[in-house]
């Protein structure tokens, strides 16, 4: 089984790209991530998630979530349009990115428990009660994070579902206080205030919620936000 760290430097390969090539993408994935957002931070100083807290969640968003190009993400185009053209790509290289490009997703999940040996933890998506059992060594490792819910990035690579995104967002409410209607979730008020959200997606509709100026759950947060990986 290839390992955790194998697959981030892989993902990181497409960062770098598109790092090196930010003047296509990024000021349209700003415009549109900011507009939607509106973070609190820009017009309240002591906002729980300041400029610094924001960013990994922007970059997370503009390389999995944005379908910039003709509905293809970034991390989808690089797969589709520039992995053949990589030759020091091995072809296993290629089949994981492959294979991420058309299972990652992001939802929040309920804990319903870890096995800490074999760093597997068993999920439930509250967006539609799917179970997974996630290879995730960093969600592990967090022993806090033992109730409640995460919110992460998940995609199925080499015959298993593994966390594959860099950020994790915590909250130790029980799920049930925040199924229907949580983070994340097109709310009534959205169909006046936020239309768009209902076709911007569950990521960016999470960020708004809780790094929003007008954000639901923004108030009595109590997310953990960390970096899986260096």
């Amino acid at each position: 089984m290839v390992d955790e760290h194998t697959i981030e430097q892989e993902i990181a390969q497409v960062r770098a790209y598109w790092q090196d090539h930010q003047e296509e993408v990024a000021w349209a994935a700003q415009t549109v991530f900011m507009g939607y957002v509106e973070p609190a931070y820009l017009t309240e100083p002591d906002a729980p998630l300041d400029e610094g807290a924001l960013l990994p969640l922007f970059a997370e968003w503009a390389l999995f979530e944005f379908p910039y190009f003709a509905g293809k993400t970034p991390f989808e185009h690089f797969v589709r349009h520039h992995v053949a053209g990589k030759p020091h790509l091995s072809p296993e290289t290629q089949e994981r990115l492959t294979a991420i490009a058309d299972t990652q997703f992001f939802s929040r999940f309920e804990i319903l428990g870890k096995d800490t040996e074999r760093l597997i933890c068993t999920l439930r998506d509250v967006c539609d009660n799917a179970r997974y059992a996630v290879y995730d060594p960093y969600l592990c490792s967090v022993e806090r994070w033992n109730t409640g819910t995460i919110a992460e990035r998940i995609a199925r690579v080499d015959g298993m579902w593994r966390g594959i995104g860099r950020v994790h967002l915590y909250d130790r409410a029980p799920h049930e206080a925040t199924d229907e209607d949580g983070p994340g979730m097109f709310h009534p008020e959205d169909r006046t205030r936020k239309p768009e959200g209902a076709y911007l997606g569950f990521y960016l509709r999470l960020v708004r919620d809780i790094a929003g100026r007008e954000g639901r759950y923004r108030a009595g947060a109590t997310y953990g936000v960390a970096q899986a990986m260096p």
